[in-house]
């Protein structure tokens, strides 16, 4: 059976909290793709919960134009449900002297600024 397998969150060397969150900001931003799609709808209570984070995300953002993303490509985002905020980074260096970086998530109002 397919699986979420997203990766990581592409971030450079020694990012400011001004990339990183932007890194962020893309990652969860990208359209879901078809076989993403398949997945999340093999559940069948997801079809419900996806429109309905979708609805959530054009109504709690700033660019909702003419309807526009309403009728737009459902994201990784609209995954998430209400777990939205961010509740901390926390660097690790692994075994191999990686560093990485590791956000978590939780439930929320996401606030607006």
């Amino acid at each position: 059976m397919y699986e979420l397998n997203w990766g990581s969150v592409p971030v450079g060397c020694n990012p400011t909290v001004l990339e990183l969150t932007q890194s962020i900001y893309n990652y969860l931003s990208t359209p879901l793709t078809d076989s993403d799609l398949e997945y999340v709808r093999s559940t069948p209570q997801n079809e419900q919960l996806l429109e309905r984070a979708r609805q959530r995300r054009v109504e709690e953002g700033y660019f909702t134009i003419n309807d526009v993303e309403y009728k737009g490509p459902f994201r990784r985002s609209d995954v998430l449900g209400s777990h939205r905020c961010i509740y901390g980074i926390r660097a690790v260096k692994t075994g191999d002297g990686k560093d990485v970086l590791f956000f978590n998530l939780g439930p929320g109002r996401v606030p607006h600024y």
